[in-house]
């Protein structure tokens, strides 16, 4: 041997940034789906009915999906805030590159959220034009 060391077969540390990001991405995609799943799904007796299913699974099952996605979702991203809280306050406070931060762009952010809360409270247009498709599915109307 020409005085090499022997190469160590270690298993690499898991990535706790890159597992939380995965994480997000990956239930957030479950809960897109099972959310547009439960979005077109028939009410609870009409669904049972009509054997209504999506891909084999029936809408109780779906609903059991997206609740579990939802509580992993809020898990790994309050994980994923605190690992990235350092660039979230920078975001917001600003740097010596950009002083203002996102200022902007996160009370934009807030502002969209809130609204939405608030004409989905009120039941006005257009969270009531969602909110009044979500009823027409549920009812049957667009599913017969």
């Amino acid at each position: 041997m020409s005085g090499t060391s022997p190469v160590s077969h270690t298993r690499p540390k898991v990535n706790s940034r890159a597992l939380s990001l995965f994480g997000v991405t990956f239930s957030s995609m479950v809960m897109l789906i099972s959310g547009l799943v439960l979005f077109l799904a028939p009410r609870g007796k009409l669904a049972n009915s009509l054997d209504w299913q999506v891909m084999g699974i029936h809408r109780q099952l779906w609903s059991d999906i997206h609740i579990v996605m939802t509580a992993l979702f809020v898990a790994v991203a309050l994980w994923h805030a605190a690992l990235h809280w350092r660039s979230f306050k920078t975001m917001i406070l600003g740097n010596r590159m950009r002083p203002r931060g996102y200022r902007r762009e996160a009370l934009a952010g807030l502002c969209l959220v809130i609204g939405l809360v608030a004409l989905t409270l009120l039941g006005w247009p257009p969270a009531s034009w969602l909110v009044d498709l979500n009823e027409a599915f549920k009812n049957g109307i667009l599913v017969k």
